[in-house]
């Protein structure tokens, strides 16, 4: 799964592009705030150390091929505004899992949905996978009806009061 090469994709308003070592300051405004992070499985990511494993931990995914994170940045500044990954693969069956996180004053506009419009076509169009699952916080409805909205179909339940949801290649 190593694609060094891999071009950026974008929607009208926001792309996902690599992340950057400048983009640390930014990126401590979404991992780091805890109205973002509440529905993480980890806390807030605040301090200096803790970009910098995200941003080394990004690389050596990449360059591994095990898990590939992007910055989601406005296409009219390049700022970041929140992150999209791929992680999870399994080649044997063509699947992956994908995660995203947005600023919280990024939210609640339609974003999130460009987002990972953007990060399917990839995931579809670039690495050839024919699934991809999202495990949310069942409490994150937002995110939830992105998902739906963007075809996947809630597959049911999972422990811990999490939900699963699925799209397959068309």
């Amino acid at each position: 799964m190593n694609r060094p090469d891999l071009a950026p994709a974008s929607g009208a308003r926001v792309a996902l592009r690599a992340l950057r070592a400048d983009d640390a300051a930014a990126l401590r405004d979404v991992l780091g705030d805890p109205r973002v992070m509440r529905y993480w499985s980890h806390a807030p990511l605040r301090t200096a150390a803790d970009m910098a494993w995200y941003l080394r931990d990004a690389e050596c995914g990449r360059r591994a091929g095990t898990h590939w994170r992007w910055a989601v940045v406005r296409v009219s500044d390049d700022r970041l505004i929140g992150t999209a990954s791929l992680h999870g693969f399994s080649n044997d069956r063509r699947r992956a899992s994908i995660g995203y996180a947005l600023a919280h004053a990024a939210q609640g506009q339609g974003l999130a949905r460009e987002a990972v419009t953007a990060l399917v076509t990839i995931a579809f169009d670039t690495f050839a996978l024919d699934v991809l699952e999202a495990s949310v916080d069942a409490a994150n409805l937002r995110s939830c009806a992105v998902l739906v909205r963007l075809g996947f179909a809630e597959q049911s339940c999972e422990a811990g009061d999490r939900r699963a949801f699925l799209r397959e290649r068309t």
